[in-house]
């Protein structure tokens, strides 16, 4: 017996993945617009971009994206290799929140609220 697929169902994974990361985009966007904080002065390994530092658009991004994709694994994938994928997806922002302090280009407080802007918009999508 065959299982019949519901035809939508793809698209509605899909457009919960893009609109998590489009939504935390937009988020991201209307804060640099209000806050204004510049980046630590401690020497960057990176070339700094011309926006705010505040909120941590690349740690939001992370949890936007690969809390996302956790979400849909824990739906869609079964048996062993469902736990480790949803580990893997939450392990990754931790590493780009590491990194980004690591790389001298946030505070610790730019960090923890570009998980919270990455968070909440996963949340409310």
């Amino acid at each position: 017996m065959r299982c019949r697929r519901r035809p939508g169902r793809r698209r509605h994974e899909a457009a919960f993945l893009g609109g998590a990361v489009a939504a935390r985009s937009a988020v991201f966007l209307l804060v640099t617009l209000y806050v204004d904080r510049p980046r630590p002065t401690a020497p960057h390994l990176d070339t700094a971009p011309p926006i705010s530092g505040f909120p941590s658009g690349h740690v939001g991004a992370a949890v936007a994206l690969h809390g996302a994709l956790a979400v849909l694994a824990a739906l869609r994938v079964r048996g062993r290799l469902r736990p480790r994928l949803c580990v893997l997806a939450a392990l990754l922002p931790a590493l780009v929140a590491f990194s980004r302090l690591y790389r001298g280009m946030h505070h610790p407080t730019d960090v923890l609220f570009g998980l919270a802007n990455g968070g909440a918009t996963l949340w409310i999508m």
